[in-house]
């Protein structure tokens, strides 16, 4: 083969490789309904608070450029020129009057066919704010649906105060309405000092949308093609304005479900208008956020992406990422610990999460892009917990909230009865006490006897018999995750036994003689405790007191006569033994004395009386001889 054909054939094959490389790494230009182009939005900066507000609308700016939309601003009247390739005209809270050359300029844009209108009302309790504004231009477009120059407040269904709504009702039921609730993950949006939206019959006049049960619509309202998307709770109060004129349609003080937002479409243009009672789009008081005010979750956000998606598609629904979970702890489990530690899963999403936010007690602790973490120097108590995500597009996605509690502190428990060596004479006493734990409930009290273990129970109580001696208890309480709290040990003495008393003077029976004292001597043991004194009774009278180591007392000179001494001893448990012993006391015995008077003589001889016995004496005797 010659050179040449040889250096045609490499060129050719060389040809091949990059148009086969051309058509494999060439990325396809995603597809949003229009070729090749994004979606315009305009953002009506002219007619609204620009100087003050313009801030407001720099995550919607954000939000709609990164989900594939091409913002701009307008800060001038309306053209035909500017509207030229606008797909999406958004216009809220309208301050400035609009040109009729302006107004002129939107409807025949409007009519040219597939355009959207999304405008959005603040009622602000009637400040500057005039829904008459926004309504010349619906005047021009010849609509269905108004604002009406009020405000609604919600006492029960609020985010803090009655103007700070929270609605809870949306229409997921019909066809143009569902596509605007579709997936809302919270069931929860806020609109802070909204108004209403009414509607406008065949006939002209204004009409409330909704019928007296706040649940269909108002029969006087025969307007075409128009579905409400979302209303107050049944709790809705109506507080119109000091304006008058047109635009007012609900009493004073009325209550029903208001609708907040409604759309209405236009089939001969495809023509789509959704009128909200509050710019939602805006991020004051975060309402164009999630989570919203106060770190609360709200699907205003998501509401705003389903109705712009429905206005012109970009892209299937960037998904929220679904089954985000957290795998432990479970609900309601509690830990002994101050440290936990926890991890979650999450579902199917199609848009890059930027990271987890771990929401504790209602305050964000920590961001990781990891699935787990640990919880660490937690209070005692119950803690609520969740995650929640965040994707590039804006979108977050939260968990389930879960309750766990942290208990690391022992039971409260004390003795309440008896006093620490307390003395009974009684071999029956009762043990109370008391415990509690507040965190996580008391399991059981152990008691123990004397050192050895006697039961488990949940009554403040133990009563038990006890022999004589000195004893002791203790207890142990337990919460339900196991943190212990003990006594100090309790002491008791029983002393039932009574002391022993012995009389060693006087002996039973002992006879003294009168005007004698008698001193009583005794003596005394006790077992368990020790004697604290005596008591001395003399025929039944306590005569004297003393302590235990008097162990004598003297009967001065007691009566004549029998009597009885006894000695009562009492211990230190009160338990009293005694002894009793008798005795007499007698009249001293009679001495006879026989007495001679004898008569003496001058010189000392006896005289005659006792001269004259002698002789008589022995007269009588020699007569009883001589008798026998």
């Amino acid at each position: 083969m010659k050179k040449t054909n040889i250096r045609q054939l490499g060129l050719f094959l060389g040809v091949l490789l990059l148009l086969n490389f051309l058509t494999v790494s060439t990325p396809t230009i995603p597809s949003f309904g229009y070729v090749q182009e994004k979606p315009v939005v305009l953002f009506d900066a002219q007619h609204t608070h620009t100087d003050t507000w313009a801030s407001d609308y720099v995550q919607m700016n954000e939000s709609l450029t990164k989900w594939g939309y091409e913002v701009r601003w307008l800060n001038t009247n309306y053209t035909a020129g500017i509207l030229a390739d606008v797909d999406i005209l958004l216009i809220t809270q309208m301050t400035k009057n609009m040109s009729v050359a302006s107004k002129s300029a939107i409807d025949t844009w409007f009519a040219s066919g597939d355009k959207s209108i999304f405008m959005f009302g603040d009622s602000d309790k009637y400040s500057d704010t005039d829904a008459g504004t926004m309504n010349d231009l619906l005047v021009t477009l010849d609509t269905d649906i108004y604002f009406e120059r009020t405000a609604i407040e919600d006492p029960v269904y609020n985010f803090g105060a009655g103007y700070r709504v929270r609605p809870i009702n949306y229409n997921t039921e019909e066809s143009n309405a569902k596509v605007l609730t579709d997936a809302l993950p919270h069931g929860s949006s806020e609109f802070h000092g909204p108004g209403a939206i009414i509607g406008k019959n065949s006939t002209g006049d204004f009409v409330a949308l909704e019928d007296s049960t706040g649940k269909g619509y108002n029969p006087d309202f025969d307007g075409d093609n128009v579905e409400w998307v979302v209303r107050t709770s049944e709790n809705g109060i109506a507080l119109p304005g000091s304006l008058s004129g047109t635009y007012m349609v609900h009493p004073n003080g009325v209550e029903n479900n208001f609708t907040m937002m409604a759309l209405e479409t236009f089939p001969g243009s495809n023509g789509k208008l959704v009128l909200a009672s509050e710019r939602i789009v805006s991020s004051y008081k975060h309402m164009f956020e999630d989570p919203g005010e106060y770190d609360i979750p709200q699907d205003d956000l998501y509401i705003v992406w389903n109705t712009v998606n429905w206005f012109a598609p970009v892209r299937s629904r960037p998904l929220i990422p679904n089954g985000l979970a957290i795998d432990y702890p479970a609900h309601d489990m509690k830990f002994g610990t101050n440290s936990v530690f926890i991890n979650w899963t999450v579902g199917v999403y199609n848009t890059e999460i930027l990271g987890y936010d771990i929401i504790l007690d209602n305050s964000r602790v920590n961001t990781t892009g990891a699935q787990q973490f640990t919880l660490n120097n937690l209070a005692d108590g119950l803690h609520s917990l969740h995650v929640r995500t965040t994707t590039t597009v804006g979108f977050t996605a939260y968990s389930t909230e879960i309750n766990f509690t942290v208990d690391t502190t022992a039971p409260l428990l004390a003795f309440d009865g008896p006093v620490n060596n307390t003395l009974f004479s009684t071999d029956e006493v009762n043990f109370t006490w008391t415990a509690s734990d507040v965190t996580t409930g008391l399991d059981t009290v152990g008691v123990y006897l004397d050192g050895t273990f006697v039961q488990n129970t949940t009554s403040g109580f133990y009563n038990v018999n006890l022999t004589d001696g000195e004893h002791n208890l203790t207890l142990t309480a337990w919460d339900n995750l196991g943190n212990a709290a003990s006594t100090d040990t309790l002491f008791v003495t029983v002393d039932t036994s009574l002391p022993v008393v012995e009389i060693s003077s006087p002996t039973a029976g002992q006879t003294f003689t009168e005007g004698d004292s008698v001193t009583v001597t005794w003596s005394g043991t006790e077992g368990v405790t020790s004697i604290t004194g005596y008591e001395v009774f003399v025929n039944g009278v306590s005569v004297a007191n003393v302590t235990a180591d008097t162990t004598t007392y003297t009967i001065t000179t007691p009566s004549v006569g029998s009597h009885a001494v006894k000695i009562v001893a009492t211990d230190e448990a009160g338990n009293a033994g005694e002894a009793e012993v008798s005795f007499t006391v007698e009249v001293e015995p009679t001495t006879t004395t026989t007495t001679t008077t004898t008569t003496t003589t001058e010189d000392g001889t006896p005289g005659f009386t006792l001269v004259a016995l002698f002789v008589a004496i022995g007269i009588a005797v020699l007569y009883r001889r001589r008798k026998r």
